[in-house]
């Protein structure tokens, strides 16, 4: 058996290459359309959906950096990452502040004024990051990020269309073109390739999941589990519309990104709710404090100097965050635990090792030379 096949060894497939560049452009085409709406500031919708393709071209964008190895290539990706960044920020303040406006209404108003006033506070704190997301966007438009992506992904757009196949376009040496653009299916690609490491590599991080959803009180753990498994759902989204595919396995793939998606759901549910009950019950001493007997103040008389009520409407919410939280844990541990989830992951973990098959026949193939059946 050859040595394991690195991706760049198989990037001229022409194809693969169009398939990357098309996937990546879509997702990207869709992120910079919400550019003046973010830089507006006046729609939230504006800031979560940059912020979702922001999310989905940085996957696009890391899935094929093993197809794409130009320098230029690296230097985009990193400007994705201050903006997702920027927009993360944003879009986590505008969920909060939303969140806590909406309960609020819920509350008697002698309870209201402690959540008012945290209310007051994270927008202040929105405002601050407003300035940052308009100047993300000037760095955009400074450094032509959009046009820059546009060039990149039309080189392996428009010219392998027009050429496709020929050595002018791809410029493979002649004796990989032979087995790489071999007209059986079954031959080795870089999407096969990603396919089967995508697969592999996700599933084994989330064998951690069954330790980790026996634990409730593993609050960053779970965090993580959550951020495998939207990165994997993204993922799977990406290489479900891959041509190598059939109708069964873009079925499969479609069935493991709704279980993802409900179970990331629930991950994200139960993660705001360890981010924002702290946050309540610091706010709640906040308004406490100042009817607490202190050595700085070892004489304090009187019962108003404490806002009793506000704090109590901070309590009542965090008690019904924790409750939402005990919730989506209980709607997590049953996901994981159906029979269901287990054969998604099973067909998947098939599908990945039909393809490894593949590439260690291929690889023979292409490492020692020789003419021998593709598997």
């Amino acid at each position: 058996m050859g040595r394991q096949t690195s991706i760049h060894q198989l990037s001229h497939c022409t194809a693969d290459s169009r398939f990357a560049a098309e996937s990546l452009a879509s997702r990207l085409k869709n992120m910079f359309s919400w550019t003046e709406g973010v830089q507006v500031g006046e729609d939230i919708q504006a800031v979560h959906q940059m912020r979702v393709w922001s999310r989905r071209s940085r996957e696009a964008h890391s899935l094929f950096s093993s197809i794409f190895q130009e320098k230029e290539y690296a230097a985009l990706g990193r400007e994705l990452t201050v903006v997702t960044r920027a927009l993360g920020a944003a879009r986590d303040l505008d969920v909060m502040i939303l969140r806590i406006q909406t309960e609020t209404k819920t509350l008697p108003t002698r309870e209201q004024s402690g959540l008012l006033l945290f209310i007051a506070r994270l927008t202040q704190q929105r405002i601050q990051k407003q300035r940052v997301l308009e100047n993300v966007i000037k760095r955009l438009e400074k450094h032509q990020v959009q046009s820059r992506f546009e060039k990149f992904t039309a080189c392996f757009t428009e010219s392998i269309t027009s050429e496709e196949g020929s050595e002018k376009a791809v410029n493979p040496t002649s004796s990989d073109h032979a087995i790489l653009t071999s007209n059986n299916d079954n031959s080795l690609t870089p999407i096969k390739f990603l396919i089967f490491r995508t697969i592999a590599s996700y599933l084994k991080k989330l064998n951690a999941a069954d330790q980790v959803f026996q634990r409730p009180e593993e609050v960053k753990t779970l965090h993580q589990i959550r951020i495998i498994m939207k990165r994997f759902r993204y993922s799977l989204e990406i290489l479900q519309d891959a041509p190598v595919l059939g109708d069964e396995e873009k079925k499969l793939f479609g069935d493991a990104i709704t279980l993802i998606k409900s179970m990331q759901d629930d991950l994200g549910g139960l993660h705001d709710a360890d981010v924002l009950c702290p946050i309540l019950v610091a706010e709640a001493r906040r308004l406490l404090r100042p009817g607490a007997i202190t050595k700085r103040h070892p004489n304090l008389v009187g019962v108003h100097h404490a806002d009793l009520e506000g704090a109590l409407g901070l309590i009542n919410l965090s008690e019904h965050v924790r409750d939402e939280r005990d919730s989506y844990y209980l709607n997590i541990v049953e996901a994981w635990n159906q029979p269901l989830r287990e054969r998604i992951f099973q067909s998947l973990k098939t599908l990945g090792e039909a393809l490894k098959h593949c590439e260690n026949s291929d690889t023979d193939n292409i490492n020692d030379e020789k003419n021998s059946e593709n598997c």
